[in-house]
Parts: structure tokens; sequence; C-alpha cells
């Protein structure tokens, strides 16, 4: 047969249901279903599946991918893509720290830091398991920009006191809420959600301002572009404030 199988998706929701996945004997277990699976949710934001209480296999396939469950009834499961979760689950076990220009990991802060910093690929942050707030970003960037998500990118820095005090982050919006979303910040690691973006920028600002101990109104804060890998620090600062004006006035 020149056909592996079939599958059907369905509207369902606030997007689409994988209804079923049939494959001809000689084709199961070779990765199809796994390739439709993903292809599926490259083009679907809000992705659904369901199956059988006792399909084991299809349960461990789906939960492999990202899926989580959300309902069960006496006899099916109904699971819905979460790519937050495939988000998180991508970050974990990425340490603080930074690779410089030839290619040495550092824990810590030395000397040549600003001129020797080097803004890593995201393949680079997952291989190397570390980076700073400015590499996570840019990983963060990377893997939701596949998921035709509205994101923005930010930088506070500090106006009273020493610029090197500076902390990037990712918001993203729907329909109905922007998102903060926080990775190298460990005490606020997480998803924080927001009726509006000026409540959101408004508790960050505080956060911040307790952190580097100033006030709201002497933090700078910029959105930026995706900056050119590669880049040490000094430049990466350039480029944030080559992009746009202080919105924090």
């Amino acid at each position: 047969s020149p056909f592996a199988g079939a599958f059907v998706v369905v509207p369902y929701k606030d997007g689409d249901m994988i209804d079923q996945i049939y494959l001809f004997p000689e084709y199961r277990h070779n990765g199809i279903a796994k390739e439709i699976i993903n292809k599926l949710k490259e083009n679907n934001r809000n992705l659904y599946a369901w199956m059988y209480k006792n399909n084991n296999a299809a349960y461990n396939l789906f939960a492999g991918l990202g899926f989580r469950t959300y309902k069960e009834t006496e006899r099916n499961i109904f699971m819905k893509y979460d790519f937050l979760i495939s988000l998180q689950e991508c970050l974990d076990g990425i340490k603080h720290g930074y690779c410089d220009i030839y290619g040495n990991k550092y824990i810590t802060f030395h000397d040549k830091f600003k001129e020797e910093y080097c803004l890593q690929r995201p393949e680079e942050v997952l291989e190397n398991k570390m980076g700073i707030n400015f590499d996570l970003v840019e990983l963060e960037r990377d893997i939701l920009s596949t998921r035709d998500v509205d994101l923005r990118t930010y930088l506070m820095m500090s106006s009273s006191k020493d610029e090197d005090n500076s902390h990037a982050f990712l918001v993203y919006k729907d329909d109905k809420y922007y998102y903060w979303y926080e990775y190298s910040w460990l005490k606020y690691r997480g998803i924080h959600r927001y009726n509006n973006k000026e409540n959101l920028f408004r508790d960050i600002l505080i956060k911040y301002s307790k952190v580097i101990n100033c006030e709201v109104e002497d933090i700078k804060l910029y959105m930026y572009d995706k900056p050119r890998y590669g880049i040490n620090y000094n430049k990466f600062i350039r480029h944030v404030l080559a992009g746009s004006e202080n919105l924090n006035k």
C-alpha cells in the first residue's frame, strides 16, 4: 500500500482534537505516530487527544510529547498539549552560569565578564546546561516562537546605581491575559498571569526594585528584538538601547 495509515483531527473547544491515528501493522513502532503528533503540535496552538483508559501505549506516547490529562470519564482519558509544560521540561536542569568567547564556562562572574561573555545559541544553552538570563530568554524565544505565541522581550536596568544591574525577561499574551514567564530569577521562577500589561510591568518593576534597592522610577525598562548570537555583554546592552526608548517614564 502507498499509505501508512490515516489520522483524523476534528474541531474541539478552543482548538482541535486528535480523534484517531491508525497505522497499518507493518508501519507501527517506527516513529510515524510521533512524527504526526509533532507536526500537529506545530500547527495547532490548542491541541487535544483522547484514548481509552486501558490504552497505556497511547497514554505514554502523548504524555511523552507534552500532553497532560485534564479530564477523565469512566472509560476515557482526555489530554491537552501544554507547550508551557514542554518549555519548562526543556529548561529543567539548566544552571546559572555563562560561557565566554573562548568556550570556557563560569558559575561566577570574573573581571572580564563584559568583554568576554558570549551570548549562546539556544542549542548551546541546552548542550552546556548553563546560561544567564540573556541566554535563557533567547532559548525561551526560540521555543515559543514555534508556537505562534505573541511574545515580547524586555530588559530592566538601574538608572541611579551601577548599570551592571540588569535583568532580561519574556512576556507573552493570549486573547485574555498577559504572562510573565521567568526561569533564571529563581525566587519568581514560573508563570505569572496579569489582566493587562500595565499591571505586569508594575509588579515586576516593584519586585526588581527591592532586589537592587532603588525606587521603581529609577529603573529603565526597554523592549528589544532578537539579538545576534555570539555578542558580548556590552554589545548586548547596546543592542537593547538602540531598539526602543525607556518604557518606564
